[in-house]
């Protein structure tokens, strides 16, 4: 596992329509969780006015706006963005990242496949399985020097023996325990997602549906944290295993 800090392993998203609910959880969070992703829904709202606080808050932000534009479109928003965030999200087509301006490519996590999609409507709509679709796209992100990908957790074990520990992982659609999710297709819990190589893991509603939020978040660190230990462990001293 990379050398990540455990209060950044969680990013949490804001996904609230008004800015004064996202600025309540993010001071309630902030001196547990360093990290936050701010979509759409959210941005449409409180555009740079509420990044720029975010960003005065101290914490790392990815915005999550999955860009799929032309290649001039896209470099022109990412301009816009400039050094707001540390990540921002795209649509992983190759004949567009291509194109983009290099000095960006290094901010852009490439969406492989949403998670409220399984085989049945990848099929449907491209002959191509999950798997598949997710190995492609993320050659095409890896291959235009791009940070990383969003993947299901589902995927990222194959991905990570095919591509090694070489980009960002970043893994939406987790479960803190068994909860049902609705909306999402390929879940993993956050446990899953570590043990299979993520390197960041976005939760969402099981935090802020909790009834104690903060202890919530603790026990989920404290999973990660006992995980990277052992996968520090075994992958240094085969006697630990």
């Amino acid at each position: 596992m990379k050398n990540i800090s455990l209060n950044k392993r969680i990013i949490f998203a804001l996904d609230f329509d008004s800015v004064d609910s996202a600025k309540t959880w993010v001071k309630l969070l902030k001196d547990k969780i360093k990290f936050y992703k701010v979509g759409m829904q959210l941005f449409l709202r409180g555009g740079f006015d509420f990044i720029e606080w975010l960003k005065d808050q101290d914490v790392d932000i990815m915005l999550d706006l999955k860009l799929f534009d032309i290649p001039r479109t896209m470099d022109a928003c990412l301009y816009q963005i400039g050094d707001y965030v540390k990540y921002v999200t795209a649509h992983s087509q190759c004949n567009i990242l291509s194109q983009i301006s290099e000095e960006y490519r290094s901010k852009i996590l490439g969406v492989t496949v949403l998670t409220c999609f399984d085989d049945n409507d990848t099929i449907n709509d491209s002959y191509y399985g999950v798997d598949t679709l997710v190995i492609n796209r993320t050659d095409c992100v890896i291959r235009n020097n791009c940070a990383g990908i969003v993947a299901s957790g589902r995927e990222v074990n194959i991905l990570r023996k095919i591509y090694n520990d070489d980009f960002i992982i970043v893994t939406p659609g987790i479960m803190l325990d068994k909860e049902r999710n609705d909306d999402q297709k390929r879940i993993v819990t956050i446990e899953e997602a570590f043990k299979n190589g993520s390197d960041y893991a976005v939760v969402g509603r099981p935090i802020y549906q909790s009834d104690n939020p903060i202890k919530t978040v603790e026990l989920a660190q404290e999973k990660i944290s006992k995980l990277e230990v052992k996968l520090i462990y075994s992958s240094t001293d085969s006697d630990l295993i």
